[in-house]
C-alpha cells in the first residue's frame, strides 16, 4: 500500500497521465490507483477479521477490564479522541503539516507539465479519429486519415481512439499527436 500510494502521489494528474502515457514499472496511473484501492480494502477486511474473529476473546476481555479499571485508560481514550479530532481539523483546514503534504503532491503533479505536454483539449487521447479530425484539427475525416497514412500509422477503423492507435504503434498519444500536427504543417501550402 505504501508503494502504490507513493506512485499515485507522484503521478501526474489523470488527464496528463493518459496524454503522456505515464507509467512506472509497467503500470499506468489507473493501474496504480486500482492496486492501492484493492490492497487498502484487503488490509481493512483482514484487519477486521484478525481483530474480531481471531482475537475477539482478547479484545472483549481487554474492553471489560478497561471499563473496570481506574481513570488511567479513560485518559488514554480521551487523548486518542482529542488527537484524532485535532488531526481531522488540521487536515480539513489545510494547516501545517497537512498543507505541506498537499503542496508537495501538487509540486509532483506539476513537474510533468510543460508547453508540449499539455493536451490541446481535455482527454484528447480518448478521441476517435473522427472526433480528432473535427474537434482538434478541424479538417475532414478523409484528410485526417491521409495524415495518419503519411505518418505510416495504419487506421483500420475510424472509431479507434488516439490512445489505441498510439499504443499499436509504440507511441504515446502525445507523440502521435505531434507527428500528425507536424505532418499537417508540412502538407499546408
Amino acid at each position: 500500500m505504501a508503494l502504490s500510494g507513493l506512485m499515485v502521489f507522484i503521478a501526474p494528474s489523470g488527464r496528463l497521465a493518459g496524454w503522456i502515457a505515464w507509467s512506472m514499472w509497467g503500470l499506468d496511473k489507473s493501474a496504480w490507483k486500482l492496486q492501492h484501492t484493492v490492497f487498502s480494502y484487503l488490509f481493512l477486511i483482514f484487519g477486521l477479521i484478525h481483530l474480531f474473529y481471531f482475537n475477539r476473546k482478547a479484545l472483549f476481555t481487554s474492553v471489560k477490564k478497561g471499563m473496570k479499571r481506574s481513570m488511567e485508560y479513560r485518559t488514554e481514550g480521551v487523548l486518542a479522541l482529542l488527537l484524532t479530532f485535532t488531526l481531522f481539523t488540521v487536515n480539513l483546514k489545510e494547516l501545517p503539516p497537512s498543507n505541506l503534504v498537499i503542496d508537495m503532491g501538487n509540486w509532483f503533479g506539476e513537474i510533468w507539465i510543460s508547453e508540449k505536454t499539455i493536451p490541446p483539449m481535455p482527454y484528447t487521447e480518448r478521441f476517435t479519429v473522427e472526433q480528432l479530425a473535427s474537434k482538434v484539427f478541424e479538417i475532414h475525416t478523409d484528410s485526417m486519415l491521409q495524415l495518419f497514412e503519411n505518418c505510416k500509422v495504419p487506421v483500420e477503423n475510424k472509431n479507434k481512439t488516439l490512445n489505441d492507435l498510439a499504443t499499436e504503434n509504440n507511441l504515446t498519444p502525445m507523440e502521435l499527436f505531434y507527428l500528425l500536427k507536424n505532418e499537417m504543417m508540412l502538407a499546408k501550402p
